[in-house]
């Protein structure tokens, strides 16, 4: 099942209207030379995404200002004609009138006006800066600044024009501060909002077996849900077109993927290693209680109580280990653990991943917050027993 929309006139012009007004704020927080609110007589171009559950776009306004709009929040602006271009560097030379230090505290005053905590993208850590440089005879009174995240990808970066003193373009890139999409006004275009929408293929699930097999689950791992599962516990599911894979997302926001009546992937609403964060940032501020061995240790005890053989996943083995990176003064104690095989026998040959175990542990409250438990065997006996239980 996919996300993606078919974009009509109306849908576009629907999302557009819906995210002006926080492209007006973005301008108003900045100060900005532009009229506020911005119309749409302002907007020169805008090019819609099509996925269906983030409305967003890239919009170009008639002073050459470009916007990205996704997951909520104004994620991209540049002044298209002040950004530094290799093409015409003469036009950007000029003398430098900022220091090092000035720029990054410029930086971290951007942050601050557009309402956000330095700490909720990790700019309260120390950046990474790329100084004013000559290019041929010209200088390039331009600063590159960047920020990373725990996990090491770039989460805020920004480019200053050191001449002037003005912000040239930022980029926002972490998740800990994505918001809710715009609600868009689809008049006769609104689809039905039933959380159940995309359940085409009904009768190739067994609700009342996966509910079973999801409380099995959580027990084992210790998951403090309710238990039995019962429908009024369901929020959302989703079915792949050929019914083997099911999505459930439970009210409290526990998910589960399964495959062939197997549950392959399990995710707490306060996992970190996912694509956005359910939680403020602070939510996961803790001490490291547990030691990299110990963490193993217990995915392996876990991948015992819910019926694996370590054998299967090869857990004898030591895993590939993954911990955020402390920023600032501020530690997110949460191990990925990875266990995978490779069937291939020679350096070369075609990748063929034919058992993949992952386990996010938080070594804060030494807990289980996500497993992606996948293994062509067991699958391939599953989907038999999930046809035998569904006759009996």
């Amino acid at each position: 099942m996919h996300n993606y929309i078919q974009i009509t006139a109306a849908y576009s012009n629907a999302v557009l209207v819906a995210i002006l007004p926080h492209i007006s704020d973005f301008c108003h927080k900045l100060e900005l030379p532009v009229q506020i609110p911005i119309s749409v007589k302002q907007v020169e171009r805008f090019n819609c995404f099509d996925d269906k559950k983030d409305p967003g776009g890239a919009l170009t306004l008639t002073n050459g200002y470009t916007f990205g709009f996704n997951d909520g929040i104004v994620s991209t602006f540049r002044d298209e004609s002040r950004c530094f271009s290799p093409n015409s560097a003469n036009a950007f030379s000029g003398r430098l009138r900022m220091t090092q230090t000035a720029a990054i505290a410029f930086a971290r005053d951007v942050i601050t006006k557009l309402g956000y905590i330095e700490s909720d993208l990790y700019v309260d850590g120390k950046p990474i800066v790329r100084s004013p440089f000559l290019y041929g005879t010209y200088l390039i009174p331009y600063y590159h600044i960047k920020w990373l995240d725990p996990e090491g990808y770039p989460c805020v970066s920004m480019e200053i024009d050191g001449n002037n003193e003005r912000l040239t373009s930022i980029e926002l890139m972490t998740k800990t501060i994505w918001a809710k999409s715009p609600i868009l006004n689809l008049g006769s275009e609104r689809r039905n909002p039933s959380a159940f929408h995309d359940l085409e293929p009904q009768g190739s699930i067994q609700l009342p077996l996966l509910l079973t097999e999801m409380a099995h689950f959580t027990t084992a791992i210790e998951v403090p849900l309710k238990i039995p599962i019962s429908d009024d516990q369901v929020a959302d599911i989703s079915v792949d077109c050929n019914g083997l894979g099911v999505d459930i997302c439970l009210v409290s926001g526990y998910r589960f993927r399964f495959y062939s009546g197997q549950v392959t992937h399990f995710v707490a609403p306060d996992a970190f290693y996912v694509p956005h964060l359910s939680r403020h940032v602070n939510a996961y501020w803790n001490n490291w209680n547990m030691s990299i061995r110990e963490a193993e240790d217990f995915a392996r005890h876990i991948l015992m109580r819910l019926g694996y053989s370590k054998r299967a996943f090869f857990c004898d083995e030591r895993p590939m280990v993954k911990k955020p990176q402390k920023i600032g003064v501020h530690t997110i104690p949460h191990y990925m653990l990875t266990w995978e095989h490779d069937l291939s026998s020679r350096k070369g040959d075609p990748i063929v991943i034919d058992s993949l175990l992952d386990v996010e542990i938080d070594a804060g409250t030494r807990t289980v917050k996500q497993m992606w438990i996948v293994n062509s065997n067991i699958l391939q006996n599953a989907a038999t027993n999930l046809g035998a239980k569904a006759s009996e």
